[in-house]
């Protein structure tokens, strides 16, 4: 299985460190879709609620697998000094 994401690292105003829990999710974890899943919809993998988006149009109340995952990121910008 491949880890998704344990534990983030953020950095605050007062540019200290510190640990922060986020969610986490592995490929391979099964599920129930919640909404119709196409180019987006809503599962549910572990008591979560996740968006998600498939190759083929999936009916709500399909069980389904986590095959892939797909991370979003954004530039960083300078905090003002």
């Amino acid at each position: 299985m491949i880890p998704f994401i344990d534990l983030g690292l953020v950095v605050d105003a007062a540019d200290r460190f510190k640990m922060v829990r986020t969610r986490s999710i592995d490929a391979g974890l099964q599920g129930e879709t919640l909404t119709p899943v196409r180019t987006d919809g809503s599962v549910l993998i572990r008591g979560e609620t996740w968006n998600a988006f498939s190759k083929e149009f999936i009916p709500g109340g399909e069980k389904v697998r986590v095959v892939g995952i797909r991370v979003e990121v954004e530039r960083i910008r300078q905090l003002p000094e």
